[in-house]
């Protein structure tokens, strides 16, 4: 089976800056990178780049989406624009190591279910220890 991934982002708030694309061509070669995007797509190897830290410097929203089922979406909000209400009802996590804290913690009751374990392995999500 062949390999597909696919990576976009928007600067919305601003456009992105000469120097700014030029940091963002040495992440990829193949890239269409415009003054509020940079859209990629890869049938083989992988993506150089780290999402979060393109989200934190760069953009303002972020999709992903990968033949093996892993769809990501991300928009970078101001944390005054949410209620705490809403940010409780999506039960947000600052940084992808909150979120896999969060997760142990949770399946710390449900280890002996090893085709979950297995599909959040293969997901990148859980590291089996």
């Amino acid at each position: 089976m062949s390999e597909y991934q696919y990576y976009e982002f928007l600067a919305i708030d601003r456009p992105l800056t000469e120097d700014e694309m030029a940091e963002l061509r040495a992440l990829s070669t193949r890239a269409v990178i415009t003054p509020v995007s940079f859209t990629n797509e890869y049938n083989w190897g992988d993506f150089k780049g780290d999402p979060e830290k393109l989200m934190q410097r760069y953009f303002d929203a972020h999709v992903y989406v990968a033949n093996w089922m892993t769809p990501i979406f991300m928009v970078r909000l101001p944390m005054e624009a949410l209620t705490q209400e809403t940010a409780e009802a999506y039960d947000l996590f600052a940084t992808k190591k909150q979120f896999q804290n969060e997760l142990k913690k949770f399946m710390a009751g449900h280890l002996r279910r090893k085709a979950l374990i297995k599909r959040l392995v293969k997901a990148g999500i859980w590291e089996e220890e």
